[in-house]
């Protein structure tokens, strides 16, 4: 009885890249999931979320539990105990890409020359040259990738400004390969409810 939905969100699809910070707002996101699971019927659902998609998990089980069934986090903490892990280890150094990705030279870089950048940083990365070329033609231009970098500059305190403790059945997945992720937030939140 159920129905598996992998969406677009906002910057990733061609027909939803809205110009400006501002659109990519935390709770502008979680409208737009919830927007998605009206249009498929879904009064409550389980929801499932990876890298950014897990930070909108995480927001959507404490501000929404009325409408989630179950909440899985791929990778990403709770909100509070990765600020935590900033304090407590190596997370600064791990998202110091932020940086690059708020101020503009990234989006310059991977884009540029039908994405030339984006399409070597896959490679790097071991993706075959057939896997790595799906993301550059969605993705492998400066005004895409703009929009994509928007929800790291649209990224601040309302975060974690009220959050209220997670009611709904919550499922935090995390392995200690994840680059971008310490062990200390995994482990922090864990003392979460």
């Amino acid at each position: 009885g159920s129905r598996p939905a992998a969406v677009d969100q906002r910057g990733y699809s061609p027909a939803a890249r809205p110009e400006g910070v501002d659109a990519y707002a935390i709770p502008r996101l979680c409208d737009d999931a919830l927007a998605f699971a009206d249009q498929l019927g879904a009064e409550r659902f389980p929801l499932v979320g990876h890298d950014y998609g897990a930070v909108l998990t995480w927001q959507l089980a404490a501000r929404r539990p009325d409408r989630l069934l179950t909440a899985t986090s791929l990778s990403v903490p709770h909100p509070v105990a990765y600020l935590e892990a900033y304090e407590l280890g190596d997370q600064e150094a791990r998202s110091s890409y932020f940086a690059a990705f708020r101020d503009g030279t990234m989006e310059q870089a991977w884009g540029a020359d039908g994405g030339a950048g984006l399409r070597a940083t896959y490679g790097a990365l071991g993706f075959g040259p057939e896997d790595g070329e799906v993301y550059v033609a969605r993705l492998g231009s400066v005004e895409a990738l703009r929009c994509v970098f928007h929800w790291y500059r649209a990224a601040g305190v309302d975060l974690i400004t009220d959050l209220p403790p997670v009611t709904v059945p919550m499922l935090f997945v995390y392995g200690p390969g994840a680059p971008a992720l310490s062990k200390a937030g995994a482990w922090r939140t864990g003392d979460r409810e």
